[in-house]
């Protein structure tokens, strides 16, 4: 039997490095770094299902808005007694709130958190249908403590955790804002993006890095992934600070990325054997990366040339526009083949 995070975390889990990274997509073109060969046809189907969007050629494909907020929340019926909970995102494993008081209790150092715990008690309840536990983002919100039933709040629901498709036997993701019921006091906003139409430009550059992309796939070495996989998780920051600091990503950038890491680990600490066991460690997987470089080189093509594809549909997308006034898009997340990934500007947001 599941246990409570593991259900609400159900859609997410097969895209994970860790647990403790649960809750976080990974980005589109990662996919390589944590799943290899698997991963790189994922990304690379999922990016060409939407320029064939974009190009107006159906598919399953869908995609969706994320929206900047200061609130994600995890809501719904709890699964083993059919209650009606809301807790924060980084607090439903242990602070779910079923009453006003769990809310005053939970929340008394952050009454604004606590207003809009209650809030959606008193409303979202209404609305929620009676079975799934839903992830959303709470994008505006009106409290009043002294007649709640005038609140009312926003959001955008993104995801429905722990229920399987019949048909494929995989794991559900998407939520359906139709599902919830009409209330006046909420707002339930549909994240599914509408596609628009591939700029000439920005479809020249998509084809173009794709292309670099496969052919570099197709004429990999056979050992790459197996060797760079174990360096996933330190491959995955080096990428992500790289990328925002718009340095190009290199074997010798990495390198010299596992060396200042180590040295900024062993200042950290003032314990000597610390010290010593953070350098050998660090020698360790230098020594590694150098003894691979050919290999995490051509990694790291692959994975820029993923990258830039991705960047050339996102200047296609309906992306920074509010038009509606329920808050700034950051970004997407595609849904392929039933597994959810990223696709934003890391350059602007993580």
């Amino acid at each position: 039997m599941l246990k409570f995070t593991e259900y609400v975390n159900g859609p997410m889990l097969m895209e994970q490095a860790s647990p403790a990274e649960l809750g976080h997509f990974q980005h589109i073109e990662d996919m390589m770094l944590h799943s290899g060969e698997a991963g790189y046809h994922q990304s690379a189907g999922a990016l060409q299902a939407i320029s064939d969007k974009l190009n107006g050629k159906f598919n399953t494909t869908k995609l969706f808005t994320t929206y900047h907020s200061n609130m994600p929340v995890v809501f719904g019926h709890h699964p083993e007694s059919g209650k009606f909970f809301v807790a924060t995102k980084d607090n439903y494993d242990k602070k779910l709130n079923y009453t006003p008081d769990d809310a005053d209790k939970y929340h008394r150092s952050e009454p604004e958190v606590a207003g809009v715990m209650k809030t959606a008690l008193q409303h979202l309840s209404k609305v929620t249908p009676k079975k799934g536990v839903y992830h959303g983002d709470v994008l505006n919100y009106e409290t009043n403590e002294e007649n709640p039933k005038k609140s009312k709040m926003s959001l955008v629901v993104n995801s429905r955790s722990g229920y399987m498709h019949e048909s494929t036997n995989t794991w559900g993701f998407e939520a359906n804002a139709h599902q919830f019921k009409k209330d006046a006091h909420v707002n339930i906003i549909s994240p599914e993006t509408e596609i628009g139409v591939q700029s000439g430009g920005s479809g020249l550059k998509f084809t173009h890095h794709m292309t670099a992309a496969n052919n570099a796939f197709m004429t990999r070495h056979p050992d790459m992934f197996p060797t760079i996989g174990l360096h996933s998780r330190q491959i995955k920051k080096y990428v992500t600070r790289a990328v925002r600091e718009g340095e190009p990503i290199s074997a010798p950038g990495y390198i010299k990325h596992l060396v200042n890491t180590g040295d900024q680990d062993a200042g950290d600490t003032e314990s000597a054997v610390k010290k010593k066991m953070i350098h050998a460690d660090v020698n360790r997987q230098v020594n590694y990366a150098t003894d691979n470089s050919q290999h995490f080189e051509k990694a790291f093509k692959l994975h820029s040339h993923l990258q830039k594809a991705k960047d050339a549909l996102l200047d296609s997308l309906k992306n920074g526009v509010d038009e509606d006034g329920i808050g700034k898009p950051k970004g997407f997340v595609v849904v392929h083949n039933g597994s959810p990934m990223k696709l934003i500007d890391r350059k602007k947001v993580e």
